[in-house]
């Protein structure tokens, strides 16, 4: 055996260090898996065989010698093998911080920021108390991309069958739940710096985006199907970690697309269906009144000498987006409307109303898109007057009647104007986003906001990240227009969720409820 390695020593030696390399380059932490498949079993169980007819000595003569050399090479290239990982693992575990050394990873759970959103209305979560001691540090430490947030076990013990997901085979299932991925809708929430991430981990950059998995995911968790998932759950397809071909991208493509397109016409249809309600309504407000022959006289009025300049104020286009609406000098007969009955106008907001020549309900309700743009960049709140409807609300006061059973008090206008000056500075990129971003506010009113994971569809992930948007309050969310709830799901990574999920409809209804029960507050008399 000595004059074995004495005569081989240099291919024994090669053989050692391709092992090393080996082993370094195909570490993992969960070694345990590669130790007992693949080409290593069959090789492993040779080796054995090998022994028993070296030790048996039935191989004689060169026969024999070529035995023992092949022997001597493969024990020391799994040697190398097993030095190498154990380099390569020593040199990874300085990368990970100490709270996820002391936790380990036999616990499988890689998040440091609570469980993840819910699964189309259902939450993914555990409590706190049984979760919470549970997670461990976010190892990021040179990755690129931003590691998604992971949970500490399935929600109610059962995971989705993350195989239906076309891309994901057993083996990345068992990544991803060894990361503390367990559901489709986690899958969902990505954020392209998530996918980044994942693709780098995985060892496969690229094609988590390539193979749409997001967008797979989000049509699992809404509670649909692709023709791959149908697949798998009926078990006419066999779902494997093979990369998707060109073929396979391109029809899965004009799937996502036709599903997409069918969404957003569904969307686009209910839009309408509440332009058209809305309208029937305005048309019925306009009955009581004449309105088209006051907007007509103020039309007329406003080529008129009793206009006030545009220069009083600024020119037409002034500092702002958009048209300055014209101005009158004076209000018409000496008195003015009272603007404040506009939901949305206080005392404030009416003074720097007047100071611009607007004095009566009908000049706002002739205001162009480009005016209503002018007045938000004037007044310091972009996009409000279109969202609360000034110009609709003025519509119906100008033909004589009143918007929503009544005028705006003086608790919420006031409470208009201190949102106003709370409101969230502009975000980095967020013009890069489809749509256009609701207001924010800086802080939650009184310091408390409210619970929006009581939003079936928000979890304690999106509501933290709904409060880096300033999005404290359920009203806020009840008042999203179409383009907002475009951009809130560009910019969160999860678009037509919000739709799907019915957010606005449940905020609604929690910002009435909330409403109700804080009257019937101020109205029981006080208990000592």
């Amino acid at each position: 055996m000595f004059y074995v390695f004495s005569v081989l020593f240099w291919w024994i030696f090669a053989a050692f260090a391709i092992g090393l390399i080996w082993g370094w380059l195909t570490w993992s932490r969960n070694p345990a898996d590669s130790w007992t498949s693949g080409w290593l079993k069959w090789a492993l169980v040779a080796f054995v065989v090998g022994l028993i007819l070296a030790w048996l000595t039935l191989a004689r003569g060169r026969l024999g010698f070529g035995l023992e050399s092949g022997l001597f090479m493969f024990a020391f290239f799994i040697v190398g093998c097993i030095l190498g990982g154990w380099l390569k693992g020593l040199v990874a575990a300085d990368k990970v911080s100490p709270a996820a050394s002391a936790a380990g990873t036999a616990a499988g759970l890689l998040a440091t920021k609570g469980v993840d959103d819910s699964r189309g209305g259902v939450a993914v979560a555990a409590t706190a108390a049984s979760v919470a001691p549970k997670l461990i540090a976010s190892d990021t430490a040179g990755s690129t991309g931003s590691k998604p947030i992971g949970i500490a076990a399935a929600d109610n013990g059962v995971a989705d069958d993350l195989k239906v997901i076309k891309g994901v085979g057993p083996k990345n299932e068992k990544i991803l739940n060894d990361l503390g991925v367990f559901h489709w809708c986690q899958i969902a929430a990505w954020t392209p710096d998530n996918a980044v991430w994942m693709g780098h981990h995985m060892s496969f950059p690229g094609r988590i985006e390539r193979e749409n998995w997001i967008s797979q995911a989000n049509i699992l968790c809404a509670g649909g199907d692709t023709e791959h998932s149908k697949g798998v759950k009926s078990g006419t397809i066999k779902a494997d970690d093979a990369p998707l071909s060109d073929v396979e991208l391109a029809m899965q493509k004009s799937e996502l697309d036709a599903k997409t397109k069918a969404a957003a016409e569904q969307l686009a249809a209910d839009q309408a269906k509440k332009a058209a309600d809305l309208a029937a309504v305005a048309t019925e407000n306009a009955a009581a009144g004449n309105a088209a022959a006051q907007k007509a006289k103020l039309a007329a009025e406003g080529s008129a000498a009793t206009l006030k300049a545009n220069s009083t104020s600024g020119n037409v286009s002034g500092d702002h987006a958009g048209t300055k609406p014209l101005g009158i000098v004076a209000p018409e007969g000496g008195t003015a409307d009272d603007l404040k009955l506009i939901d949305g106008i206080g005392p404030k907001n009416e003074k720097i109303l007047r100071d611009l020549g607007i004095y009566h309900f009908c000049q706002i309700a002739a205001w162009t898109p480009e005016n209503a743009e002018w007045m938000g960049h004037h007044m310091a709140f972009p996009g409000r007057i279109e969202r609360e409807d000034w110009i609709a609300q003025a519509n119906v006061l100008c033909a004589g009647g009143t918007p929503g059973g009544g005028g705006l008090d003086a608790a919420k206008a006031a409470q208009a104007e201190a949102d106003a000056l709370n409101a969230a500075p502009p975000l980095p990129d967020e013009d890069k986003h489809e749509g256009k971003r609701p207001p924010g506010l800086k802080s939650a009113r009184g310091g408390t906001g409210d619970n929006l994971k009581l939003i079936k569809g928000i979890g304690p992930q999106n509501e933290s990240r709904l409060h880096g948007l300033g999005i404290w309050h359920f009203d806020q969310i009840a008042a999203w227009t179409h383009d907002q709830v475009v951009w809130v799901g560009s910019y969160l990574a999860f678009p037509g969720r919000i739709d799907r999920e019915n957010w606005i409809a449940q905020a609604i209804e929690l910002a009435v409820v909330k409403n109700t029960e804080s009257a019937h507050r101020d109205a029981e008399p006080s208990k000592k």
